[in-house]
């Protein structure tokens, strides 16, 4: 990838960033802009700081973890993973394991949540100016405030002005399969399958004497003596997704000349096999 093909993915990726950090902070961000004075009270801006940065740095904890586990799943985190960690009896020996093989990104992580801190304590925005201000202004200026950034933060947790809310198919539309993981980011996909249906283990027979009671696939050579039993084997080849035109001994247009053997060594099997089209 070139620095010319990865700055369009970031661009295309702030979509995805954008929607995550609206949702998991929609509680910090109604609580900044309800349209009350108390808002101003030190104990008041201490919670919604220390929620910011709870919310977050869980967040960040989400995407550093992926930074290492990418390179085994080969695509972001989903909500599967927790179901794996708690049905797994290995989890408690591994996790400490993990931590001290991959030590600088617990190091990294931390980094981050420091800057994070830093960057909270520097640009966020006082309300004291909102002191002196009558009380009839401030709430209809408050209020009207109030509106524009809940609608603001409504398109933003949906993606845009589109009919549906953007999932994690909809990161195809603007790069190459390779690249859709990274223009994604962990906690979206995260809670985009935080409600996926999980495929539940069926079970038809109590146990395996129960179904060989009803059809077994093995059979026991013929008992009569004068019978000649051939010792052979039966190969059963499914074509899934292959089309009829791409096999020349089933294909109509062969006896035209227009076959050009894709598929030689299946027709030398089909001349001499059972075939059903």
């Amino acid at each position: 990838m070139t620095f010319g093909d990865f700055l369009p993915i970031l661009w295309y990726g702030l979509r995805f960033d954008t929607s995550s950090i609206v949702i998991f902070n929609s509680l910090f961000i109604f609580l900044s802009i309800i349209p009350f004075k108390f808002r101003i009270n030190s104990w008041y801006q201490k919670i919604c700081k220390y929620l910011f940065i709870v919310i977050n740095s869980i967040l960040l904890a989400a995407n550093c973890i992926d930074i290492i586990y990418f390179r085994y799943a080969e695509k972001r985190s989903t909500f599967d993973i927790f179901n794996f960690l708690l049905t797994d009896k290995d989890t408690p020996n591994l996790l400490p394991r993990f931590l001290l093989d991959f030590w600088y990104m617990v190091l990294f992580w931390i980094l981050l949540i420091v800057l994070m801190i830093f960057l909270y304590n520097t640009t966020r925005i006082g309300y004291k100016c909102y002191e002196k201000q009558k009380n009839i202004w401030y709430y209809q200026w408050q209020s009207l405030l109030f509106i524009l950034f809940a609608g603001m933060s409504i398109v933003g947790a949906r993606g845009g002005f589109q009919y549906k809310p953007i999932n994690i198919i909809n990161a195809g539309e603007y790069s190459d399969i390779q690249y859709v993981p990274l223009i994604l980011n962990t906690p979206f996909t995260l809670y985009r399958t935080m409600h996926d249906d999980v495929l539940s283990d069926i079970k038809y027979f109590p146990d395996l004497l129960t179904a060989e009671k009803i059809f077994s696939p093995y059979h026991a050579k013929n008992n009569n003596p004068s019978s000649v039993f051939k010792n052979e084997n039966v190969c059963i080849i499914i074509f899934e997704g292959l089309s009829k035109e791409h096999i020349g001994a089933v294909n109509k247009d062969l006896d035209k000349g227009n076959y050009k053997g894709f598929t030689p060594f299946l027709d030398s099997l089909i001349s001499e096999s059972l075939v059903f089209d």
